[in-house]
């Protein structure tokens, strides 16, 4: 497990940043496994605070550095991955275009 979570101190927001290595296992498809943890992570959070499943739960939006892409660019693509996300349901790991 790479992160643990306390319900206690979740709280909604719109835009969160983790950044992590991920070479060893490719890029995009780190990213995406990290993004899934968080997503799995915060799930279980919330039912074990006692909300029905599926009442907490995380969108994630992932993209990488990479080629000329400045650090504006990486957070653009991140957020509008994350609005994807959010737009087909919620609760999932979107990599970005």
């Amino acid at each position: 497990m790479l992160f643990q979570i306390d319900a206690s101190k979740c709280v909604a927001c719109s835009a969160c940043l983790r950044a992590c290595p991920v070479e060893a296992i490719g890029v995009d498809q780190g990213a995406a496994k990290v993004g899934e943890e968080i997503r799995q992570l915060v799930e279980t959070a919330g039912s074990d605070a006692g909300y029905p499943v599926g009442m907490v739960t995380v969108s994630v939006g992932v993209s990488h550095f990479g080629g000329d892409a400045g650090s504006d660019d990486v957070l653009d693509a991140a957020d509008q991955a994350q609005y994807r996300a959010k737009g087909a349901g919620g609760n999932r790991v979107v990599i970005a275009a």
